[in-house]
C-alpha cells in the first residue's frame, strides 16, 4: 500500500499563516521527527491509494472553523471527516462492511520523504512550536526590532496557543502590530475578545488569563529556539539619507521584496522621489499604486506586508492616527436602468489609508497627527470619499444582501436605499432625474395591479393590466438607452 501524490495543493497565506495556522502544519511521520521542520497541510492536496482492488481518492478541504477536512471518494461512496483516517475508514467500511482502520499519515503519504519534500517546496517560513508548561506556543510569523522589552521581536511577530474561553477551547493569538502588543481570542474563526498593551507582559496581564506565566513567555519570546530564529531574521537596514545609494537599497529590495512582487516596477524611484519631494509624510497605499500597472492587484497581505517590512527597514514609521478600518476607500461602478439595479462589477477595489513618515522624529509626527485627528482637523476619509458616499454604498451593499433575486433574476433595492436619502441627494450623486426616482413608487404600483388582477376575474382588470404593463415595458426600454448612453 503506497500513496500517490496527484496534486500538491496550495499554500494560502490567510490559512497557513493565519490565526488557525497551527492546524495546517504537521510533523512528518519519519525517524527523528522531533528534529524535523513542520510541513504544510496544503489546501487541495490530493492522494490516490489502492486498497483491496479499489482506487481511493482523498482531497484536503477547508472545513469548519478554518480547519482541515478530508474528503474520501471511491466509486459512488463518499465521506468527509476531520481526519484522513476516519474518512477513508468510513468509506472502506461502507464498501466492504469491514471496520478496518487505516493510519492517516500513511494514507496521506506523510511517511514518504519524497512527498514531504514536494509539499515543502516554495515555503518561505516554516513555523515552530515550543512548550511553556502544558501549553504549546506555535510561532507562525516573525518580525524583529531592537526593542528590549519585546525581546527584540517586532511588527509581524505572531504566535498562538489554545486555552479555554467561556468554557470553549479557543485560539489565543499573541502578536505585535503597529508598535503595539495585541492579544486576540478566536472562537469559530471570529475574534470574540481583544486586548492591547505596550508590552507582552502588559497585554497578558490585562487579559487576566494564564497569570502563572509572564506575557513574554506566552508570546514564546523566552525560548532560545525562537530567539535564534529572531536573530536569523534580522535583515539589512538603512536610513533615509542612504536612499540615493542604489547598492544599499538593492540589498534591502533583494532581502524583503524581490521574491514577493513583480519585476518591472521602479521601486527605487519610489524612495528617491519621496526624498526629492521634500515632504516627510505620505499616504503609502496611493503612492505604491502609482508605481504598479493600472490593473495590477496585490497578492493579498503577503506582498503588502513585504513592502511594509522594507519601509521599516529603510527607516520609515507608520504614523497613521486612526485604525485602518476607518479609512476604507471604495470605488464601484454600476449601471442604473429605470427602477431596477443591474449590478455590474466593472471595477472594484479598496485600500486602507495609511500615513508613513521618513522623519527621524517619527514619534513626534505621530503624536502631532493623533492630536489633530482627535481635534477634528484631520479626517480619515478623503474629500472624494465623503460619508454620504460611503453611506450610500453601505445601504446598497446591505440591500443586495437582504433582497433575494426575483423570477427575472433582478433585485429591486432602490426603494430601500431611498429611505436613507433625499431626492436631491440621489439625483445629485446618481445623476438621474427625479422622474426616474419616482419609478420606484411606480414599481410598487405594478405589483399592486398584478396582485389585484390575480384575485379578480373581471375582464376589465385584465385589459387594464395588459396595457399598463405594456406601457411600462416601453418606458423601461427608453430608460435603458437613456441611462446607458448618458
Amino acid at each position: 500500500m503506497s500513496a500517490i501524490l496527484i496534486a500538491t495543493g496550495s499554500l494560502i497565506s490567510e490559512i497557513h499563516y493565519g490565526p488557525y495556522s497551527r492546524y495546517w502544519w504537521g510533523l512528518p511521520s519519519l525517524p527523528n521527527r522531533e528534529f524535523l521542520p513542520y510541513f504544510p497541510i496544503r489546501v487541495g492536496q490530493k492522494i490516490h491509494i489502492y486498497l483491496n482492488e479499489r482506487n481511493f481518492c482523498i482531497t484536503i478541504q477547508v472545513g469548519e472553523n478554518t480547519q482541515p477536512q478530508y474528503e474520501c471518494i471511491c466509486d459512488n461512496f463518499r465521506n468527509t471527516a476531520s481526519s484522513p483516517s476516519t474518512a477513508i475508514s468510513n468509506v472502506y467500511e461502507a464498501i466492504f462492511h469491514n471496520k478496518t482502520r487505516y493510519s492517516g499519515p500513511l494514507i496521506m503519504g506523510w511517511t514518504n520523504k519524497n512527498i514531504i519534500q514536494e509539499l515543502s517546496e516554495d515555503v518561505e517560513f516554516f513555523p515552530v512550536s515550543v512548550t511553556v508548561g502544558t501549553y504549546k506556543i506555535f510561532l507562525f510569523s516573525v518580525g524583529t526590532s531592537s526593542n528590549i522589552t519585546w525581546k527584540k521581536a517586532g511588527n509581524g511577530y505572531k504566535s498562538s496557543l489554545v486555552h479555554s474561553f467561556g468554557r470553549k477551547a479557543s485560539v489565543f493569538v499573541s502578536k505585535i502590530e503597529k508598535e503595539k502588543c495585541i492579544l486576540e481570542i478566536y472562537q469559530e474563526s471570529h475574534v470574540c475578545k481583544k486586548y492591547v498593551g505596550a508590552t507582552p507582559d502588559e497585554v497578558w496581564k490585562n487579559s487576566g488569563f494564564i497569570q502563572k506565566y509572564k506575557g513574554h513567555q506566552l508570546f514564546g519570546l523566552d525560548n532560545q529556539e525562537i530567539q535564534r530564529i529572531l536573530y536569523k531574521h534580522r535583515g539589512p537596514t538603512c536610513k533615509p539619507e542612504n536612499w540615493n545609494d542604489y547598492q544599499i537599497m538593492k540589498t534591502l529590495f533583494d532581502y524583503y521584496l524581490k521574491r514577493r512582487t513583480i519585476a518591472n516596477i521602479n521601486w527605487h524611484n519610489f524612495f528617491t522621489s519621496w526624498l526629492q519631494d521634500g515632504i516627510t509624510i505620505i499616504e503609502i497605499n496611493s503612492k505604491l499604486k502609482a508605481i504598479y500597472p493600472v490593473s495590477y492587484e496585490f497578492d493579498g497581505d503577503r506582498e503588502k506586508n513585504a513592502w511594509l517590512s522594507m519601509l521599516r527597514a529603510a527607516g520609515c514609521t507608520d504614523v497613521t492616527p486612526w485604525s485602518h478600518e476607518k479609512s476604507e476607500v471604495i470605488f464601484i461602478f454600476i449601471i442604473y436602468l429605470s427602477y431596477k439595479f443591474y449590478y455590474t462589477k466593472t471595477e472594484k477595489f479598496f485600500f486602507q489609508l495609511q500615513l508613513w513618515s521618513r522623519s527621524s522624529n517619527a514619534n513626534t509626527d505621530k503624536t502631532t497627527l493623533e492630536s489633530l485627528y482627535k481635534l477634528g482637523f484631520l479626517v480619515s476619509t478623503p474629500l472624494h470619499s465623503s460619508d454620504t458616499i460611503l453611506k450610500f454604498w453601505s445601504c446598497f451593499d446591505q440591500a443586495l444582501a437582504d433582497n433575494k433575486k426575483t423570477h427575472d433574476g433582478k433585485r429591486r433595492v432602490l426603494s430601500i436605499i431611498a429611505d436613507n436619502f433625499t431626492y436631491l441627494e440621489l439625483e445629485k450623486n446618481l445623476g438621474v432625474s427625479i422622474n426616474a426616482l419616482h419609478s420606484v413608487v411606480i414599481a410598487h404600483l405594478e405589483f399592486f395591479f398584478f396582485f389585484f388582477f390575480f384575485f379578480s376575474k373581471k375582464i376589465f382588470f385584465f385589459i387594464f393590466f395588459f396595457f399598463f404593463f405594456f406601457f411600462f415595458f416601453i418606458l423601461e426600454f427608453f430608460f435603458f438607452f437613456f441611462f446607458f448612453l448618458s
